[in-house]
């Protein structure tokens, strides 16, 4: 028996996928496991930009294609990267333990901290969410987009002249470079990405087989704030979905879910905290992306 799991071809996404296939190897040590590369144009520019949903959207609607075709079996992707709505006949599921879900800076200049930087300091990012955030402890920074892959983004910091790069601490660990981490910020600093950290699997509802392997490599307590986080997601969707952040921790049969929701300017940003017992994670998200979405309309109209 052969799977195909197909992944884009940036370092970071193959890193993933044969971290994944020998998790599956260790589980299934007679089935053969091969990957296949989903090349996208300019894949390299908009690789990790998570402003890009029309990209996101085109690479998913490939292997879903490729999927319903048989030309793949699974699809390994970031849970920060995926669609808000799965259509209908497929599936994801949590592969393995969470990692980091934080946000990181890395600092030029034996800068310490984001205090230590002087006035006008640019800093790069690959969100407008983590760009608003930063300027709430700092307005006078200037923030740049950078895109690429995340070693492009981190030669950036010399090559545009940059005093600091935010990057996923995740995807820093992945690829061997946490020893370049300045500074970890707190989720309750920067709320990350909804899924920051998580990986997922996507296939066809209609394969048990496949369905029962990829569940033998899930991981409880992720599968739950997978499932807090995307329905967070899926509740603001559009006109949202480029400015937020959300991140769900389990204590025990407490779950407690911080949530940020902003305009497309940065003008106006609404953060909210909320709880629930395990068990109600979807529901959870549902509830904390409604609130939200009443605050910032709130406030939009106050203000107008």
């Amino acid at each position: 028996m052969k799977i195909v799991l197909a992944t884009r071809g940036s370092r970071l996404a193959t890193t993933q996928t044969n971290w994944i296939i020998k998790k599956l190897k260790a589980a299934y040590p007679d089935v053969e496991f091969e990957m296949k590369i989903i090349k996208m144009k300019d894949d390299m520019n908009q690789e990790g930009r998570l402003d890009k949903i029309g990209d996101r959207g085109t690479f998913n609607a490939i292997i879903e294609e490729e999927l319903a075709s048989g030309g793949i079996d699974l699809a390994v992707c970031s849970m920060k990267d995926i669609p808000f709505n799965l259509p209908k006949g497929f599936c994801l599921a949590v592969i393995g333990v969470r990692d980091d879900p934080r946000d990181a800076i890395i600092l030029m200049n034996d800068y310490h901290s984001i205090e230590e930087l002087p006035q006008g300091a640019r800093i790069g990012i690959e969100s407008k969410c983590i760009g608003y955030q930063l300027q709430t402890m700092r307005p006078d920074l200037e923030i740049v987009h950078t895109d690429g892959e995340i070693d492009t983004r981190i030669r950036a910091l010399k090559e545009e002249n940059l005093e600091g790069i935010v990057l996923a601490v995740a995807d820093l660990k992945r690829l061997g470079l946490e020893e370049h981490i300045t500074y970890c910020f707190g989720v309750d600093e920067i709320i990350p990405a909804p899924g920051q950290g998580i990986l997922v699997i996507e296939a066809k509802e209609e394969n048990p087989i496949l369905r029962q392997m990829i569940q033998a490599i899930e991981d409880p307590i992720s599968t739950i704030q997978y499932q807090a986080e995307y329905s967070f997601m899926r509740e603001i969707n559009t006109g949202y979905q480029v400015v937020m952040g959300a991140y769900c921790s389990v204590d025990g049969m407490h779950l407690r879910m911080k949530g940020l929701l902003g305009d497309k300017e940065g003008k106006h940003l609404v953060v909210k905290e909320m709880s629930a017992p395990v068990g109600a994670e979807e529901q959870l998200g549902i509830e904390l992306g409604q609130e939200l979405k009443r605050q910032l309309e709130k406030i939009s109209m106050d203000k107008e």
